[in-house]
């Protein structure tokens, strides 16, 4: 890259390290999509983006889960992987994507995200009753619309929102 200085000169810079790195995969719009929708195989395509990018730990977790009827037709896939890395070190990250992408039928694998009001009444009944997440999501499942906002209103303690502050006029 040339620039040139205040006096008018112009200056040859040498790249930083930076600018020398290639542009990695995103790891769910990119890697997972590609295993679920079969687009391609990354590894093929640029390896030294998807070796940066992927993340065995996470994807192996992402492919672990188990949808609200108990299913998961990945389950085993990521339990034998987990297996193989148990005692040995972790196979490459190529093999491990190869396994899910030639094993796994294409399909749609992801959980819904819990909705932002559901985190905030596990939050109000963990608060309410003491207790950890797990049993809070067990009581929220049994509890009733109208007793969640029975406690909300004996949890209410008076906070008022912030509102935009208005000019005074001089």
């Amino acid at each position: 890259m040339t620039v040139t200085n205040l006096d008018g000169d112009l200056i040859e810079l040498e790249p930083l390290e930076e600018d020398l790195e290639l542009p990695g995969y995103d790891l769910f719009t990119d890697i997972m999509a590609s295993i679920n929708n079969k687009t391609g195989n990354l590894f093929d395509i640029d390896p030294e983006a998807a070796e940066k990018s992927y993340n065995p730990f996470v994807v192996n977790t992402i492919f672990s889960s188990v949808d609200k009827f108990g299913k998961s037709d990945s389950l085993l896939y990521a339990a034998e992987m987990n297996a193989c890395s148990a005692n040995q070190p972790a196979l490459p990250k190529r093999i491990q994507y190869g396994l899910y992408y030639y094993g796994l039928s294409k399909a749609r694998r992801f959980l819904p995200f819990p909705k932002a009001e559901k985190i905030e009444d596990i939050e109000l009944i963990m608060e309410y009753y003491g207790y950890t997440i797990k049993k809070a999501k067990q009581i929220l499942d049994v509890l009733t619309d109208e007793q969640v906002e029975i406690i909300r209103g004996r949890m209410y303690t008076g906070e008022v929102k912030a509102t935009k502050s208005r000019k005074k006029s001089t």
